[in-house]
């Protein structure tokens, strides 16, 4: 879970950081209108 992202932020670029760490099954950022987008990792 990673929360406060940027809302640049697309899940290609958080694959791509996390997968340095290990493989990555699934990405999925959730954009609430009046919130920061979070993501499952």
């Amino acid at each position: 879970f990673v929360d406060n992202l940027d809302s640049s932020v697309s899940e290609d670029l958080l694959i791509a950081l996390f997968s340095t760490m290990g493989p990555v099954k699934s990405c999925k950022i959730i954009r609430e209108p009046g919130n920061d987008p979070y993501a499952f990792i």
